[in-house]
């Protein structure tokens, strides 16, 4: 279709799958309210904008290289399948007391948010990937909480943002080559202790100390 202007998904409930493959759509904004769905699937899909709060995604979501301009919002959103965000990019993304209750890898490889990303009381069923993704100013994750592994391989976050609670489960993280600040004291220190020993390992600096 052809959109100028807000697109309205208001309970709305699509027997199979809602493909989006639209190269550019620069007037758009995409909101869906509460809806219970099967496949999402977004591929190349440019907006100025996408909403999705309080949204209910029973089956696999995809958002492969898909461009929200200025804001990509799930707050309190539910993803009960497979929730993939590779290449994404906007410069906002909300994801405020969001729900990923599916054991598969959420991805948010390459993704790059611009500005903000905001894992606020988020809760994480199963591993996530960031590996290379990309976060120009602040990734806020005060009383999220990841059950799984999480990987930041290769990703460059402008500062982490705790507020003194750690999310993530202990010997689960993949820090190797990624670029970040935490000016948390207490926080850093656990940050090693939260570290795959697999891929991390204290030896060569204790051998220096």
């Amino acid at each position: 279709f052809d959109a100028q202007a807000t697109v309205f998904l208001t309970r709305a409930s699509l027997g199979a799958a809602l493909i989006s493959q639209m190269p550019h759509l620069e007037e758009l904004w995409f909101v869906m309210l509460p809806a219970l769905n099967r496949n999402r699937i977004f591929i190349d899909f440019t907006a100025n904008g996408g909403v999705f709060d309080y949204a209910r995604f029973k089956q696999d979501t995809t958002f492969a290289n898909a461009s929200f301009g200025s804001i990509l919002s799930c707050t309190q959103a539910l993803f009960e399948g497979s929730a993939m965000f590779p290449d994404a990019k906007c410069e906002t993304g909300l994801f405020q007391e969001t729900r990923f209750r599916n054991e598969n890898v959420v991805d948010f490889s390459n993704a790059v948010f611009d500005e903000t990303l905001v894992f606020d009381g988020a809760a994480v069923d199963g591993p996530v990937s960031f590996e290379r993704a990309k976060c120009g100013n602040s990734f806020m994750l005060r009383g999220a909480h990841f059950a799984n592994k999480v990987s930041f391989y290769r990703a460059t976050v402008e500062q982490l943002i705790f507020n003194g609670t750690h999310p993530f489960q202990l010997e689960s993280l993949d820090l190797r080559n990624c670029t970040f600040d935490v000016r948390e004291e207490t926080v850093q220190l656990e940050l090693i202790d939260r570290q795959d020993p697999m891929t991390f390992t204290m030896a060569p600096y204790t051998q220096l100390a």
